[in-house]
């Protein structure tokens, strides 16, 4: 499963996720601006096209090597939130994060 920019939304929208990943929290109240903004829009392509969704996809870029704890902690919360799904977690560089559930 990709984390494209339909999952980000998601992520943005749950208050459970920015408790699970404080490391994200400092930009919590510019991705729910962004949210209301796609709702208005009533088009999440304004997520994909903001500053904010790119910097976090170069984070966990980064992160998939410099801070695995970190991506751990996304990964396990969309895996919680998705249940088990067979196939990998990828960004949509490639890069994998999560082939299942805990492992990246």
């Amino acid at each position: 499963m990709k984390i494209d920019h339909g999952v980000v939304m998601q992520l943005w929208d749950d208050p459970f996720f920015w408790e699970s990943v404080p490391e994200l929290d400092k930009d919590r109240e510019i991705a729910e601006a962004l949210l209301v903004n796609a709702e208005v829009e009533q088009s999440s392509l304004s997520i994909k096209h903001s500053q904010l969704y790119n910097e976090w996809i170069r984070l966990l870029e980064q992160w998939a090597t410099t801070r695995p704890d970190v991506v751990t902690k996304v990964t396990d919360y969309i895996h919680k939130k998705r249940g088990y799904r067979p196939e990998a977690l990828t960004l949509p560089s490639g890069i994998v994060l999560s082939t299942r559930y805990g492992e990246v």
